[in-house]
């Protein structure tokens, strides 16, 4: 392919890189340019890839070693590295709408950060666009980077220091008609752990929210209600269009982001009708990073 180029999407975050085939082994030089794009701009979109698992992880794998996804009805038969996220089979027939793995599907609509329930939350992921719905089915991001420094100087001082408990299992109280059952072993994977409110990139010292809804089950010294009400604030403040890209899925695309300041969600689709097939590669977190309690 010819030369890199870099193309921005959206004003706070999102970029479209052309010039990369990511079924080939990436240069050092395109390897050096992607890291530093993906640290700044936080998604980036390549269009038109046509790659399969393997490529996908060899790519993945040169931003980091890879996590294994905690229930293994998701992971590829093939590639224990691959989540599917996706409501057919693995054979891509569709899976009635009432199966527990499609309704597990739509617990991306709401918004979260990949692994923040892991002591060390996801450096990033690389989701491969195999089948998109004609309608629907889109993703935004956010910049969590920009909407903390855009908060009023004594909002930050308030902030400061708070220590929030992310949990796999608060799905079952936030979206308990799309949880499915869990192995024992599966749960025992993925215990409560407590990362700051304010989260310090360990490397450039900049400074995020760190808010996940989908996880965040409790904030410390505070009541479950002023908890939920604190995260629902701050989620609100987060997703203001100054803070987002919205990514609108072709077939072939491939995105890859930068997981701890930044979240995500997609929106609905007719899940029962249109396929969705999705596949993610997911980059180990630092469970020593500033402003993680482990």
């Amino acid at each position: 392919m010819g030369a890199l180029t870099i193309s921005s999407l959206a004003e706070s975050l999102g970029v479209e890189v052309a010039g990369v085939d990511l079924s080939s082994p990436l240069s050092a030089q395109d390897r050096h340019v992607l890291e530093e794009v993906w640290r700044t701009r936080l998604v980036l979109v390549f269009r038109d890839q046509v790659i399969d698992d393997a490529a996908q992880i060899r790519f993945s794998r040169s931003f980091g070693d890879l996590e294994i996804y905690p229930l293994g009805d998701n992971r590829s038969s093939g590639h224990p590295e691959i989540f599917r996220v996706s409501n057919c089979d693995e054979q891509g027939e569709l899976l009635p709408a009432d199966d527990p793995d499609s309704l597990w599907n739509n617990l991306t609509e709401y918004w979260h950060t990949d692994s923040s329930y892991r002591r060390g939350p996801a450096a990033g992921a690389v989701l491969n666009g195999i089948e998109v719905p004609g309608q629907g089915g889109d993703t935004s991001f956010v910049n969590l980077k920009a909407a903390y420094e855009a908060l009023p100087s004594h909002r930050k001082s308030e902030l400061d220091g708070m220590v929030a408990v992310h949990d796999w299992t608060h799905g079952y109280n936030y979206a308990s008609d799309l949880m499915k059952s869990m192995k024992p072993e599966e749960v025992e994977a993925v215990p409560p752990v407590r990362h700051r409110l304010i989260r310090v990139d360990p490397k450039t010292g900049e400074r995020s929210l760190f808010i996940s809804p989908g996880y965040v089950a409790a904030i410390d010294g505070m009541s479950d209600d002023n908890a939920r009400g604190l995260i629902e604030e701050l989620t609100e403040w987060a997703i203001q269009p100054r803070f987002v890209y919205k990514h609108r899925w072709q077939r072939r695309d491939v995105l890859m982001w930068n997981n701890p300041p930044t979240m995500h969600a997609r929106d609905a689709f007719d899940y029962a009708s249109q396929k969705r097939i999705m596949h993610r590669t997911t980059i180990v977190g630092d469970a020593r990073a500033s402003g993680e309690l482990v």
